[in-house]
């Protein structure tokens, strides 16, 4: 059995400029720990829920007495197994809650599986009880085990999200809602250092809550193309969307401006159509929307985690 790694070490290595440990390995999936309570401390409310409860004191003891700089990596290679036993790849010895042999992790066609098996306290991915057959575990997607929780991360993927993000792509939320809660809020924030749109596509429907598709950062500290082009930093793939709709002009980590290009279908912020060349101040939580089918909110990186946040709660 091989000792993890820590994600601070990784980061560190990052920092200095060095190959992180995990790639010069040849590690392709880790399981990242997140660590919300302490084993010790709390028990399930209810064997047949779901998914454990939690309880807030304890969290914040474990945060207070261990914070995020000790979130361990295990690396995966074929039927590695989860467990209190010494030999476990991922011998979680502290924990009551785990069985000595608790699940195993496959490689399969869709990538990795899980198997619980027959642990008193039940295996979950996705906050879903694994039963008897076999379930597919995806990238960073919760696994819970007792009451630890981790999440699947691709060697590479974690490095790109242990560093400031360094483009304009789209981002599915869905994506996005589970790096949130693989990485916690800090290294979250430090990976979205900049502001963003999060953006819906298609017409609305009157009195449809609003539910983003996808999340923009805003890379860069000068002006941001929003458009149809395939130049566009922002790219927008909406036949009602120009080629260069509108431009954003970066001012600081919490307000941007937006100019309409003279698009067809005119720019609109907080609900006010734009003139061509006219500018507009966008402020946290600042209504957006690129014709009538694109449409959504400007955010900085605090107000990003918020609105994720309420958007995790709600699902």
């Amino acid at each position: 059995m091989s000792s993890p790694l820590l994600v601070s070490d990784l980061e560190r290595s990052l920092a200095e400029g060095r190959q992180p440990k995990c790639l010069a390995q040849g590690v392709e999936h880790y399981l990242m720990e997140i660590p919300t309570q302490a084993p010790n401390e709390v028990a399930p409310q209810s064997a047949e829920g779901e998914t454990a409860q939690w309880d807030g004191e304890a969290l914040l003891r474990l945060k207070r007495a261990r914070g995020s700089g000790r979130v361990r990596l295990y690396a995966l290679a074929d039927g590695v197994e989860v467990g209190r036993a010494q030999d476990c790849a991922v011998a979680l010895a502290e924990d009551g809650t785990v069985s000595k042999r608790h699940a195993r992790l496959c490689r399969c066609t869709e990538g990795w599986q899980v198997e619980d098996l027959g642990s008193e306290n039940g295996t979950y991915v996705a906050r879903q009880r694994v039963g008897t057959a076999p379930v597919v575990l995806k990238d960073f997607e919760l696994l819970q085990v007792g009451l630890h929780r981790f999440a699947l991360a691709p060697a590479k993927e974690l490095v790109r999200l242990l560093q400031p993000v360094g483009r304009s792509e789209a981002v599915p939320v869905s994506q996005a809602l589970a790096e949130l809660e693989a990485l916690g809020s800090r290294r979250f924030r430090a990976h979205y250092c900049v502001p963003s749109f999060l953006l819906a596509y298609g017409l609305p429907r009157a009195g449809e809550p609003f539910r983003p598709d996808a999340l923009f950062p805003l890379v860069g500290s000068g002006r941001l193309h929003v458009g149809r082009d395939p130049q566009a930093e922002v790219r927008l793939p909406d036949r009602r969307v120009s080629k260069f709709h509108a431009r954003v002009h970066r001012t600081g980590e919490e307000r941007s401006e937006l100019e309409d290009l003279g698009a067809t279908n005119p720019t609109a912020v907080d609900g006010r159509p734009l003139a061509p060349g006219e500018r507009a101040t966008l402020r946290p939580w600042s209504q957006v929307s690129f014709g009538p089918s694109v449409r959504g909110l400007y955010h900085s990186p605090r107000s990003l985690i918020e609105h994720l946040t309420d958007l995790r709660r709600e699902r």
